[in-house]
């Protein structure tokens, strides 16, 4: 039995020790595992201790005693050490005759841990041997520097009121002179104020912004805030300085004030900033082509071949047991 699978089996082994308690005392007791030697026989120097026959040997002995200490983990002295070894044979053993080893689940996780294994013998060595210099880091910084540049970006205000569809003209036009009014004082706000101020509750319908001066956040022209007409926006972004406030714009979704809070330039992330993300973002791109010359050489080494009439006709088995629609609960709309 291999290490590996023995590890496993061990762990494995545990959630149904308790329920085999009592068989496997009884099992012991009348010596299922008992391996007497023969009178007179000659006992091999190197072997330690036996489980039902089979030995474990001085080799086998050092070799966990130096994982363990490889781990920080207790020693002990060899007599201790050989009594756990022995334990944990037995339970391997008992595992294969109960066909644990043949669980599926226990043969994935078997799988799982030889794949991991695998991995780390023949990809990981490939992947840590991949070198990113810093000359390569540069390249991919110029040659993706927008990625590292944040575009022009502005901070606006804005104050909404909504006609009605279908609103009279009269109606219109006492909406427009309400804004006016609102365009009117808002000129008049000390310069250090933040956005409409309380203008934004006694004249704006924006409810999630209303009662905090009107701001909507930053903007970017490319990259509109959805909440709001572009042509509003726009006007916003136009402004020529912090504090003016557009003239009234009217569209058919209402009748709209902008003002421009703060404004920030185009901005490039240096690469010294850059260079732990692009490092990440190198390491990555290597490992997926390692991953794909490897698999490329599986594939080679080892052919696949799939059958895909046979897979065809899973498929409709699968779906021919699959509820039908009269299975399930029919709704109606209310």
């Amino acid at each position: 039995m291999e290490p590996l699978m023995s590890r496993l089996l061990h762990n494995r082994i545990r959630p149904i020790a308790a329920a085999g308690a009592c068989v496997g005392v009884l099992l012991l007791a009348v010596g299922c595992f008992r391996s007497e030697p023969e009178a007179g026989a000659e006992v091999d120097p190197e072997i330690v201790a036996r489980v039902g026959g089979e030995p474990i040997t001085e080799g086998e002995l050092r070799a966990e005693w130096q994982r363990r200490r490889d781990r920080g983990q207790p020693t002990g002295g060899f007599e201790a050490l050989a009594g756990d070894m022995a334990r944990r044979r037995q339970q391997v053993r008992r595992a294969l005759e109960l066909g644990i080893d043949k669980d599926p689940e226990v043969v994935r996780q078997y799988e799982n841990m030889l794949i991991a294994s695998l991995r780390e013998q023949e990809l990981a060595v490939e992947e840590a041997g991949a070198e990113i210099t810093e000359q390569l880091l540069r390249e991919r910084y110029d040659q993706r520097i927008e990625q590292w540049t944040q575009p022009a970006r502005v901070r606006l205000a804005v104050l909404v009121l909504r006609g009605s569809a279908g609103a009279s003209q009269t109606r219109l036009a006492q909406i427009r002179a309400r804004m006016e009014e609102a365009r009117v004082r808002a000129m008049d706000l000390p310069a250090d104020s933040r956005g409409f101020g309380a203008l934004a509750v006694e004249y704006s319908e924006d409810q999630p912004t209303r009662y905090r001066g009107g701001d909507i956040g930053w903007v970017e022209l490319d990259r509109m805030d959805a909440r709001f007409p572009a042509e509003v926006l726009e006007a916003g972004y136009t402004l020529p300085q912090n504090g003016a406030v557009s003239e009234v714009i009217a569209i058919q979704e209402g009748f709209f004030l902008v003002k421009r809070i703060d404004a920030r330039a185009p901005q490039t992330i240096p690469f010294e900033e850059a260079e732990t993300a692009l490092r990440r973002q190198l390491k990555s791109e290597q490992q997926q082509a390692k991953e794909r010359e490897y698999q490329a050489r599986l594939d080679q080494c080892l052919p696949v071949e799939l059958y895909p009439e046979r897979l065809v006709s899973l498929d409709a088995l699968v779906e021919s047991d699959a509820p039908s629609d009269h299975d399930s609960p029919i709704f109606f709309p209310q």
